[in-house]
């Protein structure tokens, strides 16, 4: 699924914000992916106000996927 999919636009009139496209620079893809997609994983949140903090992890590079941490 794509940034720009409709999936993530429809989830997004329901009422969800998607965290990894509007808070991060970056990506959850890293060099051990060869693809030009940057974006394999997304995290939607309901409250984003009570997003204390979020972090896609590129260190170190274990799998291809970046981790993703949220803390609420």
């Amino acid at each position: 699924m794509r940034p720009d999919s409709e999936t993530l636009e429809i989830l997004g009139e329901a009422g969800l914000t998607e965290l990894v496209t509007t808070r991060t620079t970056g990506g959850t893809r890293n060099s051990l992916y060869s693809k030009p997609d940057r974006f394999a994983d997304y995290l939607l949140v309901n409250a984003p106000e009570q997003v204390v903090d979020f972090q896609v992890v590129s260190d170190p590079e274990v799998s291809d996927h970046c981790p993703l941490v949220l803390e609420i």
